[in-house]
């Protein structure tokens, strides 16, 4: 979260539940600026990504031992 006055990076020192919101107040870690914040939990549906197969691996020793046997 960016600072309303410098632009620097502010961190969060205190949450507090406001029902379904939350309020955060937080401090700028360059100007020492506070300000507070509101967040709000979105009820809509994350999308689902299909995982992709595995691609098979050929095992690498099992071919190295294969050959010194036969050869």
């Amino acid at each position: 979260m960016q600072c309303p006055k410098c632009g620097g990076r502010g961190m969060c020192y205190a949450t507090k539940p406001e029902g379904t919101v939350k309020q955060r107040y937080r401090k700028c870690r360059i100007c020492d600026h506070r300000f507070t914040t509101w967040e709000e939990i979105d009820e809509r549906a994350v999308r689902e990504y299909e995982a992709k197969p595995k691609a098979l691996t050929h095992d690498l020793f099992g071919q190295v031992e294969g050959k010194g046997k036969d050869g």
